[in-house]
């Protein structure tokens, strides 16, 4: 019988809860043949945990991960307190982020299935973004028999049994207190590899998909996917009821939910209903001793992490020793068993659960909070010792380790300082062989020589030699080693590799792949209304600063604004949706409509676009805009250019295309900042004109504000620092940092230094200063750190002010950054941004001018208060708004 039809509306989502090791993949799974859609971006197998897949999407794992993080705690907690921490305000910024993120897997099928074991704890979060969606949840809870959850949680986690009962437990009433009122039905593992067929059914009647059910693909799943032999750990009811391991709660609860599967109850019907919920009461009852439990493997995880601070060389191995540790373990059964043997053996389905006595739940309460309190120090104790102990071994070993990698790296040392004298053999038979033919060259270019070529050329005819002077024996053995009929004839007959033939259009897209065409094709059947496209390389969550949020929040208010939809394609990786939600929520820009993800890798015959006539694109770059110009017609491409990119390039092919794509007269262009397309106009690049819609960007105060810095802390140096990026002025900005801390700018008991920028090298400032390299930051890491910034280098040999002494200046710091003639000052915006000429003299004197004022607080957040910076997206965006509206 179906377990509810309170709610008649087909489902948008239907949600696997259930216990890790319980069979929600194969459930997952199963879910296909109802026409359910998993995504596109599937957990992969991993042979003897999963062998047929997870069947789990990716960006809700790695999304339920971070919401977990956020809480400190994980998966595997027994922290009762769980599901009340996740209504908490402060996670509004998550759920917004969840909001983008189920919305995009939304676009393209109108029923989507999320599955992850760690569902059934954060379902109330879930729950508040499903109603903020208005998406309705149906729900499937997995149900396997808890010793069998046990065993596996064991052999692939090390958890001790009474642990994985626990979670079982926790996991499985979760499921069901938190999925009532709404569309559901409990299916057993164990039933399902029995009778898949049956009982996938059974659970299409209940969610109302039974129309969708498709009967081939149900055929195919019963025979080729389910196999009994994946399951590897199998106990039986009775095995369960008669384990003195299990709590007689933990078996009720099973049988109480296998009746429920069976259909022998009806999961809605009163009976089931004050069975589970006395349940639920008595889970709650236990939480001092989940308290407990939680309490004494924070105690040991903060132990290991005292250790590892002090032996930090080791804290990688001595960690998970500890936590996968016999003695670790068996005192965490030690506990559970010490709780299980003083709970009375419950009758479950075969005793009423108001049947107890009042007067003996109080004595047991009591018995049990004064047991648990006598038992608590003692087993902290305990565990604590025995970590100890283990932790000791353990460093032990790795100090035997230590020993031994010290006598590789002294072999090793050995073998370098051998190949550097050989080397130094070899440079001297370079030199002696430069020397020599120097002096042949003298004498052949001599008087002598060349009067005496007749007389050299009848004695080589008689030897049947070719004349020249004779070198040295150790040279011209050396010479003969080297020469090129040596070298060929060492060689052998090695076979040449043959290069094949090709086109010349061939040749220039190996060459400049980011400029083969968008495969196109006319949308055969375009919904209601037009659409935007943003076509950009990447929307990776370490390419999302400065110029790629800013291209994602204009198309944005441009599809809210012009009342478009909106489709965000990639070129270089496939687009990550989670990572839109964090430039939207970080701005303070709601948005609410769906969006399209599309990829379309920069390959020949690659996954083609389906394009409207009426279509706009929104390019990000010169390179995009020429393979977009293709395939489309120009006068639909808005090129949004934030950069003169000509000077990313010598003179050459690229800067010669990037040039015509500026001089293009058929595209749009929209400018990041009247600075840079003025600079543009003045240097003749025809395709943009005074008409071109121009901004200036906004940092909005939600992230970029001063936090107020604690009087004894350090003041903070950061350095915008990129040195593969020859505009970004690394290595002058390096001389003049240097030469400022050793003219005393810079105190090093005063200042601590942070550059930020991929592949820095390991450098040493004067004074013995090590400066906190950060090669990647996500957007939350890197607002963090700027907001306590006391001052900061940011240079740009380019006419664009560039977005980091923005950044810095919005949020409270002094910046030093430099002039360029084609770059209005900067100080025009914030009387705390410093503008020196890119002389080293000039930069260092303008450092000790901004370390001083970073300490005058007064005048500094005078100076921050009375800036004009803007901050806010709409506003700012307002003339190019305006602009196509009119289009």
């Amino acid at each position: 019988m179906p377990n509810n039809q309170k709610n008649a509306v087909a489902p948008r989502l239907v949600v696997v809860l259930g216990m890790h090791r319980s069979g929600t993949s194969a459930i997952a799974a199963a879910l296909r043949v109802m026409g359910v859609d998993l995504g596109r971006n599937l957990m992969p197998p991993r042979t003897g945990i999963n062998d047929r897949g997870f069947f789990e999407d990716m960006d809700i794992y790695r999304f339920n991960e971070d919401l977990l993080t956020r809480l400190e705690t994980s998966w595997h907690s027994l922290d009762p307190a769980l599901g009340e921490r996740l209504r908490e305000v402060s996670l509004t910024s998550l759920r917004r982020r969840a909001e983008v993120l189920l919305r995009s897997k939304l676009t393209d099928t109108s029923l989507f299935g999320m599955k992850d074991p760690r569902l059934p704890r954060v379902l109330p979060f879930w729950q508040a973004v499903f109603e903020e969606l208005g998406f309705e949840a149906a729900y499937v809870i997995a149900l396997r028999n808890p010793l069998s959850v046990a065993a596996s949680l064991k052999q692939h986690h090390g958890f001790a049994t009474g642990k994985g009962l626990l979670l079982w437990l926790q996991h499985s009433l979760a499921a069901v207190s938190d999925s009532r009122g709404a569309r559901r039905v409990v299916l057993q593992y164990e039933r399902l590899l029995a009778a898949p067929e049956t009982e996938l059914e059974r659970v299409a009647r209940a969610l109302g998909l039974a129309d969708r059910v498709d009967r081939a693909a149900l055929a195919d799943f019963s025979r080729d996917f389910l196999d009994a032999s994946l399951c590897h750990a199998h106990f039986t009811a009775e095995e369960l009821r008669r384990n003195p391991e299990v709590p007689g709660l933990v078996a009720d609860a099973f049988e109480w939910l296998s009746r429920i599967a069976a259909d022998e109850l009806d999961l809605e019907g009163p009976e089931a209903t004050r069975a589970l919920q006395g349940l639920e009461a008595e889970l709650e009852a236990l939480r001092p001793l989940l308290n407990l439990i939680v309490a004494t493997e924070r105690s040991a995880a903060e132990a290991a992490s005292r250790l590892a601070a002090c032996q930090p060389e080791q804290a990688v191995s001595t960690s998970p020793a500890l936590r996968k540790s016999p003695q670790h373990q068996a005192a965490k059964a030690r506990l559970s068993r010490q709780w299980q043997n003083q709970k009375a053996r419950r009758g479950g389905p075969r005793a009423s659960l108001g049947g107890r006595r009042p007067e003996a739940c109080d004595l047991s309460d009591a018995a049990e909070e004064i047991a648990t309190a006598a038992r608590r120090i003692e087993a902290t104790q305990a565990i604590q010792g025995q970590a100890n102990a283990v932790a000791a071994q353990r460093l032990d070993e790795c100090r035997q380790e230590s020993a031994c990698l010290s006598q590789a790296l002294q072999a090793c040392e050995a073998e370098q300082q051998a190949l550097r004298e050989q080397l130094g053999e070899m440079t001297e038979q370079v030199h002696d062989l430069a020397g020599a033919a120097a002096e042949r060259d003298a004498i052949v270019a001599s008087t002598i020589w060349r009067m005496t070529a007749p007389l050299r050329r009848l004695i080589g005819a008689a030897r049947g030699e070719a004349g020249l002077p004779r070198l040295p024996a150790r040279i011209a053995s050396a010479a003969a080693e080297l020469s090129p009929d040596a070298l060929a004839g060492a060689a052998g007959s090695a076979p040449k590799t043959e290069i094949p033939e090709a086109t010349v259009a061939e040749v220039v897209a190996n060459e400049i792949p980011n400029l083969i065409a968008i495969a196109t094709y006319p949308d055969p059947s375009p919904r209601n209304g037009g659409r935007i496209t943003l076509l950009t390389d990447t929307l990776g969550a370490t390419s999302l600063f400065g110029g790629v949020a800013t291209a994602i929040i204009l198309a944005v208010l441009l599809a809210q604004h012009l009342g478009l939809r909106l489709r965000i394609a990639t070129r270089h990786s496939p687009p990550e949706p989670a990572n839109l939600g964090t430039v939207l929520q970080a701005h303070g820009i709601a948005y609410h409509a769906n969006i399209e993800f599309e990829y379309a890798p920069t390959e020949v015959d690659s996954r083609a676009l389906a394009i409207q006539t009426d279509e706009l694109i929104l390019t990000t770059s010169w390179w995009t805009t020429w393979a977009a110009r293709r395939s489309l017609d120009p006068s639909r491409i808005w090129y949004l250019v934030q950069e003169d990119e000509r000077m990313f390039y010598p003179a050459g092919d690229l800067q010669l295309r990037c040039q015509e794509i500026f001089c293009d007269e058929r595209l749009n262009f929209i400018v990041n900042t009247t600075a840079l397309r003025d600079h543009l106009i003045a240097a003749g690049m025809r395709g943009i004109t005074s008409a071109s819609p121009a901004f200036e960007p906004a940092f909005p105060s939600t992230i970029y504000y001063p936090e107020r810095a604690k009087a004894d802390r350090c003041r903070t140096f950061f350095f915008y620092a990129r040195p593969h990026h020859p505009r970004n002025l690394f290595l002058r900005g390096l001389e003049a940092i240097a030469a400022a801390v050793e003219t005393g700018l810079f105190p090093p008991a005063a200042w601590e230094f942070h550059f930020l920028g991929r592949g820095l090298p390991p450098v040493k400032l004067p004074h013995a200063i090590r400066p906190q390299l950060a090669e990647t930051l996500s957007w939350k890491e890197y607002a963090a750190l700027i907001r306590r910034v006391d001052v900061g280098l940011s240079l740009q040999y380019t006419p664009h002010p560039s977005y980091p002494p923005f950044d810095l200046a919005a949020s409270g710091a002094v910046v030093v950054t430099n002039q360029q003639p084609a770059r209005p000052p900067l100080s025009r915006y914030c009387d705390n941004i410093l503008c020196a000429e890119p002389a080293l003299d000039d930069l260092v004197r303008t450092l000790g001018e901004a370390a001083t004022l970073a300490q005058d607080e007064s005048r500094r957040q005078e100076n921050h208060r009375s800036a004009g910076i803007a901050r806010d997206w709409e506003a700012a965006m307002a003339p190019v708004l305006t602009t196509l509206a009119k289009v």
